[in-house]
């Protein structure tokens, strides 16, 4: 199958994490498609500041919220990734909190 310029351009802008995907694993995928785009003449090799942006715009709500800051702060796409994955390890070793259901405030009359 031969893919166009545009449709490697499409699939890389709205590359999104999955569920159960890892941000290691996301990256990947959608530094493939940037190779690709690049091959195609769709981007340049130079335009990482794209790869960042449509990295941390397809991360899954949760981590995309706790990274705003760091996308802001950090240049390079390298350095940003690190960061996304400190916070995804930082995501899994704090413990989930279990959700009890509230017990009604009980008033006796005596």
């Amino acid at each position: 199958t031969v893919e166009t310029k545009e449709s490697i351009m499409k699939r890389f802008y709205t590359c999104e994490q999955k569920v159960n995907e890892t941000v290691e694993a996301y990256a990947s995928r959608l530094e493939e498609l940037f190779d690709k785009a690049v091959e195609l003449g769709g981007l340049k090799r130079f335009e990482t500041g794209i790869l960042k942006s449509v990295l941390h715009s397809g991360l899954r709500k949760e981590l995309k919220n706790m990274s705003i800051y760091q996308c802001d702060k950090i240049e390079e796409y390298d350095e940003f990734k690190r960061e996304l994955r400190k916070i995804e390890a930082d995501l899994k070793d704090k413990p989930s909190e279990e959700k009890k259901p509230c017990k009604p405030a009980l008033t006796t009359e005596r």
